[in-house]
């Protein structure tokens, strides 16, 4: 669904602002705002005090340091305004940049009201997600031998089941925790995402995929992947 109390901050020159404002109002949406001068140091005080919920700017934006360093600083203050890239084609490396960012899509300067839509939701997912993960812890302690050691979540690669216990693989070591998979995912951010029965992966941590073995590697690991998981995992990540 598409929520058109949005307000929406359009970031473009004049003839593209038409363009853009014009499909969007075809479509249903009338809170359009359009700065006439991109300033950094006043633009975080502007999308808030005017409570923009999206902005749809042009692929060169990405190269605006200041403009994304803006958008970083709104964040750091508890606001997060998903960003939606234009342009008339993408290839992989502009798909990279976008994918980077932590809240960003991209649509054809032409897009249709079914784009819109799917782009719209696709953030409101990540946003609603990322939220979430924000609030998972960041570390865990686990007893290895007499001590209790912190263990940075985001140090942790994979884990794997082995009988009533979970291992937990970072680069060095290997801790044995007392739980079920279940209820280690809840604790956990959404980049530990399950690719088989036994094993659970750190997206940031992988390496690379082998499509025909099945096989994820992450560092000197190779982690298999059920067929079933990988349709989800394939439809998620891969970009052909």
């Amino acid at each position: 669904m598409l929520d058109f109390d949005a307000n929406l901050l359009l970031l473009f020159n004049q003839s593209d602002f038409d363009h853009v404002k014009g499909k969007l109002e075809e479509i249903g949406y009338e809170n359009v705002f359009r700065l006439e001068i991109f300033d950094a140091p006043s633009f975080p005080k502007y999308l808030i005090k005017n409570r923009i919920n999206y902005i749809f700017t042009s692929i060169e934006r990405l190269d605006d340091h200041a403009f994304i360093d803006s958008v970083k600083e709104v964040k750091s203050r508890g606001f997060r305004i998903p960003l939606v890239f234009l342009n008339e084609d993408f290839d992989m490396k502009v798909f990279r940049s976008v994918n980077s960012l932590p809240l960003a899509d991209m649509i054809s300067f032409d897009f249709r009201e079914e784009d819109l839509i799917k782009s719209l939701s696709f953030l409101n997912y990540k946003k609603y997600n990322f939220t979430l993960g924000e609030l998972k812890r960041k570390f865990i302690f686990i007893k290895k031998k007499k001590l209790v050691v912190k263990v940075s979540v985001g140090d942790i690669q994979c884990i794997k089941i082995e009988g009533k216990y979970l291992e937990l693989y970072t680069r060095d070591d290997i801790f044995l925790v007392r739980s079920t998979l279940q209820n280690m995912l809840i604790d956990l951010p959404i980049e530990f995402i399950k690719v088989h029965q036994s094993y659970v992966v750190n997206i940031e941590k992988v390496d690379s995929f082998n499509p025909e073995e099945n096989v994820i590697n992450i560092n000197r690991m190779a982690i298999p992947i059920s067929r079933k998981l990988k349709k989800v995992f394939l439809s998620k990540y891969y970009m052909p």
